[in-house]
């Protein structure tokens, strides 16, 4: 994969947790339909260029934008 798609990735999912702030990474990746491993590194790039955060515990807390 490029690094053109991972970005098309990483915006996707960006405007998804724009679209529904609080939602899950399991929901995400139902969304999605990607892999568990794609969609945690899509966040954690997220979360490192501070555009989307998580609130909440870890089983019931979800993402919200910044």
């Amino acid at each position: 994969m490029g690094a053109a798609s991972a970005n098309q990735e990483h915006e996707a999912i960006n405007e998804a947790i724009k679209d529904s702030p609080g939602i899950n990474k399991p929901k995400l990746i139902k969304l999605f339909g990607k892999s568990r491993a794609t969609v945690e590194r899509a966040i954690a790039e997220l979360v490192s260029a501070s555009r989307i955060e998580h609130r909440g515990s870890n089983k019931t807390g979800g993402y919200y934008p910044l």
